[in-house]
């Protein structure tokens, strides 16, 4: 009232209503704490007509004064004397003691000065910025960021002191006071680098005090503005970069249980990256649904009078709980980057598997695995587990010091172990051990999504240990795969609508995509569009930025690649595509070699014919230095089922990487065993492929191959050249020169392997005499 007063421009009036004013808050002063009364005298003086003293809103209102009548010098002076002024009223406030009320209440109503002319607005922050000179930039203003930093250390000093000290009304008039200006202080964009830096530290401090003291439950009348506080933190921390929104929400779920403050700090929140996953998380959390879904937990199924009944209710209620955690992954936004989406891509496997879980007719069917995709409980455990390591990255990313630095360790007994051995074995499960190892599960989870989970897995004990057939399960091979949770609605990324999934590999996945202006056309050229995948396990080795970095590269290497008919067209590669870039290929129709090889449709004329075309689109690869890094009967496709075309370039480039290439064709040097003094080389690395493809198209089997993963990386870290499968070949004269030339293929140093060029001449050379055997190749013993 007092600002508008002076705002007023006919000066009876403005008197008037200052006296009223007066009269009233005069009135009120007998019943007042020392901490009331002491701010009810700041708002009387400063409704008053005159002040004795000069005072921080004289000082200020001095300096604009100068500026509109005698000019930015002189001003700029005058603004000069109220920031040091200013910082005089910071140390008084620094050096009161907190103890007595009187001394706060004149530190507060420094304070609230002190907002009125430097934080609320930033007047008195471009008044200083007139020393400089027409046309440059806006700088850093020291004095004025100074002024707000130790301002704000010492509002949170007392917000964590209050938090831990019994409820008085004067504290709770200091806190609101306090909160309201620290709103100001937080609520902020940098412009400079080093202010950047200033508004970093403030905020992530702000954060983690706020939360901290929501999770002690403030008094109501504090509540508000405390939330609204935290949420101008958390926009500004989303806002210049420091947290992302899913690190918030995360850490917030573990922090906050009640649904009404989330919901709070997401009405408050000005940045909808932030505001829309809170609002989300707060659905989700609604105590209405948890509260239903627990006493149908309570009573159990078996043990409930109206059993049948009873079974039907949990069922809806596990269903509810499985909707309210698909809007929570289709809630979490935040510009693309990799913690929204693998938040989201990672709630959305959970979802998707407590949905089989929660119509399952049995325990068999939740631990077998259909057509490669992982069995249910396999998937539910992994996912929990990623959701696991997620909650607690987000908690030391935003907490800082009050999570310990520990890798999260998988659990010793995992449900997925426990129940395949309860269905393997057919002995009925312990119902005590399986609340263990449920609780082992979901225990490192935010406390939410403990208790739907737990509510949902409590079928389990009711599950027999067989499956039967019923209506109510789709097998995973038969659903249609999902589009994933970052496509826009529309199913556009860049100029390009996406049809379906075709397949995930590597690091990317590979979309049917045709042109946005063609979608609808019958007969529309189609396009395989591959998109990089930041997962996990890439995180493991290299960053995000390295990651997109390596994926800019190594599309632009595939730029220079020429036209050729044994290589996949390469279209366009747009870095600037939303959500993710894009990298377009021909769309090749044919059938793989692969799938030929296992209908055992192959001669040798025809396998000498394939392995000279994939040869001759490898020779133009590497003629530019690019290999192609996954060579493999599966990357080779007949196109009119006559000419072998390579497609599938995610991996390919210049530069060997690790997780290129699959384990059956993988070099050694891509798996990190090389010569020392020698440098990996991508072509060489698609050799060393072309030989265990050549040998397979040959004789219908993989040169190494073994019970498991790890057993096939020692046998192709444990030889020289000469395998088992190539001795066999040398045992007969007549594929001695095969065997050769398929050993110096696949020798440790690259250098020792010959060029495609090379191996093309000589392969076509040392096959003209098997093009009449019998295929599957295999030489009888001498």
């Amino acid at each position: 009232m007092a600002a508008l007063c002076a705002e007023v421009r006919d000066p009876k009036f403005a008197e008037t209503v200052r006296e009223r004013l007066r009269q009233r808050l005069i009135s009120r002063g007998k019943n007042l704490s020392p901490v009331e009364r002491s701010l009810s005298s700041f708002d009387i003086a400063q409704l008053s007509k005159t002040s004795e003293t000069p005072g921080l809103t004289l000082m200020l209102n001095a300096s604009l004064l100068a500026f509109e009548e005698e000019g930015a010098r002189q001003a700029f002076d005058k603004a000069q004397l109220a920031i040091n002024e200013a910082h005089e009223v910071a140390h008084f406030i620094e050096a009161t003691a907190t103890s007595d009320e009187g001394a706060m209440g004149a530190a507060l109503s420094a304070l609230s000065e002190l907002d009125g002319i430097a934080f609320e607005r930033a007047t008195l922050n471009n008044l200083l910025l007139l020393a400089q000179r027409p046309g440059d930039k806006a700088e850093f203003v020291e004095p004025m960021a100074r002024l707000e930093n130790r301002t704000s250390q010492w509002i949170l000093k007392g917000i964590e002191v209050s938090g831990q000290s019994e409820w008085l009304r004067s504290a709770a008039i200091t806190d609101q006071l306090r909160l309201k200006v620290l709103l100001h202080l937080v609520d902020v964009e940098s412009q400079t680098a080093a202010e950047t830096q200033q508004v970093l530290r403030r905020v992530i401090k702000a954060t983690r005090v706020l939360l901290e003291r929501l999770t002690m439950g403030p008094d109501s009348s504090v509540h508000r503005v405390l939330c609204a506080a935290l949420a101008r933190s958390f926009d500004a921390a989303v806002r210049e970069g420091a947290l992302q929104a899913s690190d918030l929400v995360l850490a917030t779920s573990t922090a906050v249980n009640e649904s009404f403050s989330i919901a709070t700090i997401a009405e408050a929140s000005t940045l909808p990256d932030v505001a829309a996953p809170l609002r989300a998380l707060a659905e989700f959390m609604d105590p209405g649904l948890f509260d239903s879904a627990n006493e149908l937990s309570d009573v159990g199924i078996s043990n409930a009078s109206q059993g049948a009944q009873a079974k039907t209710e949990h069922s809806a209620e596990s269903l509810r709980l499985l909707e309210r955690l698909m809007s929570l992954s289709q809630g979490i936004v935040g510009g693309g980057g990799y913690h929204p989406e693998s938040l989201r891509r990672g709630l959305f496997r959970m979802a998707r598997a407590l949905e089989l879980l929660a119509v399952a007719s049995g325990i068999q069917g939740l631990v077998v695995s259909r057509d490669a995709m992982p069995a249910v409980l396999e998937e539910l455990q992994s996912s929990a587990f990623d959701l696991a390591q997620m909650t607690q990255s987000a908690r030391r990313r935003v907490l800082g010091e009050s999570v310990k630095d520990e890798a999260l360790e998988p659990p010793s007994h995992d449900l997925f172990s426990f129940c395949e051995r309860a269905v393997t074995t057919d002995t009925p499960m312990e119902l005590d051990a399986l609340s263990q190892v449920i609780e082992a599960l979901i225990e490192p989870l935010p406390e939410a999504i403990q208790r739907a989970l737990d509510h949902i897995l409590f079928v389990l004990r009711e599950l027999p240990l067989s499956s039967r057939p019923t209506s109510l399960t789709m097998p995973l091979a038969n659903r249609k795969a999902p589009l994933p949770n970052w496509l826009l609605p529309r199913r556009t990324i860049g100029s390009f609508h996406v049809v379906r999934p075709l397949g995930a590999g590597g690091v990317s996945s590979v979309f049917y995509a045709r042109r946005i202006e063609e979608r609808n056309r019958p007969g529309a050229e189609a396009f395989a569009l591959k998109v990089p995948e930041y997962d996990p396990a890439t995180a493991r080795s290299m960053s995000e930025d390295e990651f997109y970095a390596m994926f800019r590269d190594e599309a632009g290497a595939l730029l220079s690649l020429p036209e050729h008919e044994n290589l996949a067209r390469f279209v366009t590669f747009d870095l600037s595509a939303r959500p993710k870039p894009i990298l377009v290929m021909e769309l090749i129709s044919g059938t793989s070699l692969d799938r030929i090889t296992r209908t055992r449709a192959l001669n040798m004329k025809k396998v000498a014919t394939y392995l000279d075309g994939v040869l001759a689109g490898l020779e133009a690869m590497h003629a530019v230095g690019v290999g192609h890094l996954d060579v493999k009967a599966s990357n080779i496709i007949l196109r009119g089922g006559k000419v072998p075309v390579l497609v599938d370039f995610g991996l390919s480039g210049r530069k060997v990487r690790p997780g290129c290439g699959t384990v059956e064709y993988t070099a050694p040097e891509v798996l990190g065993v090389f010569p020392e003094g020698t440098v990996a080389d991508a072509t060489k690395a698609d050799i060393y492929a072309i030989g265990c493809l050549a040998f397979e198209l040959l004789t219908g089997r993989l040169l190494f191959d073994g019970p498991d993963e790890m057993a096939v990386v020692s046998k192709h870290v444990a030889h020289d050249g000469w395998v088992d499968g190539l001795r066999q070949l040398a045992e007969q004269e007549e594929s001695v020169a095969l065997s050769s030339l398929l050993a110096s293929c696949i020798r440790h140093d690259g250098r020792n392997r010959p060029t495609a060029a090379y191996l093309r001449e000589q392969l076509s050379r040392v096959l003209l005499p098997l093009q009449e055997k019998k295929w599957p190749y295999a030489p009888s013993r001498a």
